[in-house]
């Protein structure tokens, strides 16, 4: 007897915890949590404080400055790239046009007072030319030499002025950048700066209906107290007797 008296307890156990019973529960949570979610969604634009808003203001920012950069850079290189490239052609007709002159120069025929024949300068890799190489007598080989001379340090002169010139171009490309960059952030600054000030008096308007809701609440609840006071004194009177 005493062993089925617990069976039957056990079952009992069990039912309290039926499934539908949890069931049931669940649901009630469930639309309780809903109900949350609705308010946030609902309120949305107060839940959000200016530090917040300031950050979002601020990442965006700084997201739009960086795609920018990045573009910037990216322009740059391929500008410097182009530059290379115009170079490269620019000095390989020069080449051409140096060498092109040598072989008529060669198909001259040779100045009477010379015992030989006058070599001009080898090309080599780079745009620069080593002095001519003359094989003449006397004062003609002096004044060869001096023109091959001359020659190779105008090329020199020519090299270093090129890429001074380019040096100087990317320096003053680097510094409108940075001119251009600056100017965006003072605007980008203003721009947050009003931002706030317009969410911050927003915020004030909001808690200033708040605030007026909350006595106009206040002021309904006591007279709707009041007036169930009133209401009650006459039925304790009559329900007394009753008692």
């Amino acid at each position: 007897g005493t062993m089925n008296r617990g069976g039957g307890n056990r079952q009992l156990g069990r039912g309290a915890e039926s499934p539908v019973f949890r069931g049931g529960n669940k649901g009630q949570q469930q639309s309780g949590m809903d109900g949350s979610r609705d308010n946030k969604r609902a309120g949305g634009g107060a839940q959000m404080s200016v530090g917040q808003m300031n950050e979002m203001a601020r990442k965006k920012g700084e997201e739009e400055r960086k795609r920018r950069e990045d573009e910037e850079k990216r322009k740059g290189e391929e500008q410097k790239r182009h530059q290379e490239d115009e170079e490269r052609k620019r000095r390989e007709e020069a080449k051409k046009k140096q060498l092109e002159w040598w072989h008529e120069e060669e198909k001259k025929e040779v100045p009477k007072g010379t015992n030989g024949k006058i070599l001009m300068p080898k090309p080599k890799q780079s745009t620069t030319f080593s002095p001519v190489e003359v094989h003449a007598s006397g004062g003609d080989k002096k004044q060869l030499e001096k023109i091959a001379t001359l020659t190779y340090q105008l090329q020199q002169a020519k090299e270093s002025l090129a890429v001074t010139t380019r040096l100087c171009d990317e320096r003053k490309e680097q510094l409108d950048r940075a001119e251009k960059n600056a100017r965006e952030l003072r605007a980008e600054a203003r721009d947050s700066r009003q931002l706030s000030e317009k969410h911050l008096r927003e915020l004030q308007d909001i808690k200033g209906k708040y605030q007026a809701l909350q006595k106009e609440s206040a002021q309904t609840n006591d007279e709707l107290r009041r007036k169930t006071d009133q209401a009650s004194g006459p039925l304790l009177m009559t329900s007394s007797p009753l008692a």
